[in-house]
């Protein structure tokens, strides 16, 4: 199993490996530059970099591509950018830098992926992260998902997310202000992201990307129950929004695997005011004591914790993708459209979210048509009215 740093973009449960390609002028989000002067081994001298802000590169990764040997290839993170004297300040290179080295800059994933060493339930430890990674409390009020289970059990805490209240450089340990439900094992996968993506950020998008979806088929058979002597019920307010598609009536009792359901079509809604229940009225008296089955459509009910359910008709990558794109729209309107990187990620994730809508979209029940009944009394056996034009 591997161990360190495992740099992944980790959205909710797709993880996509980052494969340490080299950087390339047409990578994406890549910014190629050239050292202008000698730095040091946590500073890079460079007039070639664009940036008028001296925060527009503070979290990028930094990489090496040419020049001193010793520094190619590794990895640094950029804590801070004076526009100027052009000087990127950042985690420490194996040598100092040296002019005309050749360096990238590009977004680092959100969040990143560490294999655990040990922990608890209020506690992960990744003792093999680089004491240079980061600096104490640089997580703070950050979130940590544990990712995998290191059994592959999908045992408890997988699945599971809480707030990040501490963090210790010099032991890679994380804490987190609530206890998962269990203990956190060596070799336990677990992401984690800086505080621009708290916990209540990451559920705010998580919600918003399960209402961008759209509307989903849903069923209720607890609310109504046929009474006798009764043809009006009263009308969920869930049901207002949109005239449900279809309602049922049980036709068989006392066999919960058999209520041999039939449709039912002579009913109209009655509308309310703002808050309030409507009516549901039938036409004739239905038959007593049994259940109303409502087919009808609405957003997705807010999820919160981490045992909330993601409705199964939706393909688990269309949540994925809307979820990215939610990530995607927050990072562009805070960098106020003016770091090229996040633009470049916003328009993939754009593009992506459209083709996967389209290639799996929700199922939805198509509305019936009413029955169209035609009074034939005084019509000849052999002539009926035509359909009208």
């Amino acid at each position: 199993m591997a161990t360190g740093i495992e740099r992944r973009t980790v959205i909710g449960w797709m993880i996509e490996p980052d494969e340490r390609a080299p950087i390339r002028s047409t990578d994406a989000g890549a910014q190629l530059f050239a050292a202008t002067s000698a730095g040091s081994t946590t500073t890079t001298i460079s007039t070639l970099l664009t940036g008028a802000s001296n925060a527009v590169y503070v979290g990028q990764i930094l990489r090496c591509v040419g020049g001193t040997a010793a520094n190619v290839g590794v990895d640094v993170i950029v804590l801070e950018f004076n526009a100027g004297t052009d000087t990127l300040t950042h985690t420490a290179f194996p040598s100092a830098t040296a002019d005309n080295d050749q360096f990238g800059l590009f977004l680092p994933p959100d969040p990143i992926c560490v294999e655990t060493t040990g922990g608890g339930t209020t506690s992960l430890i990744a003792g093999n992260m680089p004491t240079d990674f980061a600096a104490d409390d640089d997580f703070n009020n950050g979130t940590a998902i544990v990712i995998r289970d290191s059994a592959g059990a999908a045992a408890a805490p997988e699945g599971e997310f809480n707030r990040i209240s501490d963090f210790v450089a010099s032991s890679g340990t994380f804490t987190v202000d609530t206890a998962f439900t269990a203990a956190v094992a060596s070799g336990d996968m677990f992401g984690f992201t800086k505080p621009e993506f708290d916990l209540q950020t990451l559920r705010r998008l998580m919600n918003e990307a399960l209402q961008d979806i759209g509307d989903m088929p849903l069923v209720d058979t607890t609310t109504l129950d046929s009474a006798a002597q009764q043809t009006e019920y009263t009308w969920s307010v869930a049901w207002k929004r949109r005239r449900p598609t279809r309602i049922d009536i049980q036709e068989w009792t006392g066999d919960a695997n058999d209520n041999r359901w039939v449709q039912i079509y002579d009913w109209e809604p009655v509308p309310a005011a703002a808050g309030s229940t409507g009516l549901l009225i039938f036409s004739r008296q239905p038959i007593t004591g049994r259940d109303i089955r409502v087919w009808y459509v609405d957003r997705h009910p807010v999820v919160h914790a981490f045992s909330d359910k993601i409705n199964e008709l939706i393909d688990p990558e269309l949540v994925a993708r809307s979820l990215i794109f939610q990530i995607r729209n927050y990072q562009l309107e805070r960098d106020g459209g003016q770091n090229p990187a996040i633009m470049h990620k916003w328009n993939k994730a754009k593009n992506e979210l459209l083709e996967i809508k389209a290639e799996r979209p929700v199922w939805k029940p198509k509305r019936k048509s009413r029955l169209l009944v035609f009074d034939l009394q005084d019509q000849p056996s052999d002539e009926l009215p035509s359909a009208p034009i």
